[in-house]
């Protein structure tokens, strides 16, 4: 099933998804870079949500929309389950699935860049 996607902001799309790998709290106001900042501590910040876009970008369409719909549309299992016609329980196992891919794909571009 292929579901139509409005457009959306993917600086605050990755910035989200950036904080639910990390475990980081998801208060934005944190986020804002203060003056006191390392700059190198701001560009390998930068560069991890760059990567992470691009690992996003790599994603079966499945995963894509499901983070979407979890993350950007805060919407909740019961409602990501019917649009995918699947039950809730599935949600979260998709979910976890689609987070983890895109991790494991962040993670392998960002040791190529390494060497």
């Amino acid at each position: 099933m292929t579901v139509c996607l409005p457009p959306f902001d993917i600086c605050s799309f990755l910035e989200t998804l950036n904080n639910v790998y990390y475990g980081e709290d998801l208060d934005l106001a944190e986020k804002v870079p203060s003056l006191e900042d390392n700059l190198e501590d701001r560009i390998v910040h930068q560069e991890e949500i760059e990567e992470l876009g691009k690992a996003i970008l790599k994603l079966p369409e499945k995963h894509k929309d499901l983070l979407y719909f979890k993350y950007i549309l805060e919407m909740n299992d019961l409602d990501i389950a019917e649009i995918f016609q699947i039950a809730p329980d599935s949600v979260r196992q998709y979910l976890t699935r689609a987070r983890r891919e895109a991790k494991e794909l962040m993670d392998k571009e960002m040791n190529k860049h390494a060497e």
